[in-house]
């Protein structure tokens, strides 16, 4: 697995944050790092390998974290038989 940090990017994000005392909407454009991982098999043959799977996403995939608050909004790759996808943060609930 090759993990990399790849350049900052505007993406468009819409969720609710809650936490113990208050819920705020989170809408709009947020600058985000794009995490990108690469994986690639141990074995000689690739044939044999299984591909890396993450949240049903199969081989490569990203990772977009909110540069101010630090939490991933959205999880891009592909599933078999659909092909791209984006996972998007819907709800997160914050802990003190």
């Amino acid at each position: 697995m090759r993990i990399r940090a790849e350049k900052h990017q505007l993406l468009k994000m819409n969720y609710l944050e809650r936490s113990q005392h208050k819920a705020t909407r989170r809408n709009g454009k947020a600058e985000v790092l794009k995490i990108s991982f690469t994986s690639r098999s141990l074995f000689a043959d690739e044939a044999q390998a299984e591909p890396f799977s993450f949240l049903g996403l199969k081989g490569n995939f990203d990772i977009f974290v909110d540069k101010i608050s630090k939490v991933p909004v959205q999880v891009s790759g592909k599933i078999p038989g659909l092909g791209k996808v984006n996972v998007r943060l819907h709800r997160i609930e914050l802990k003190k």
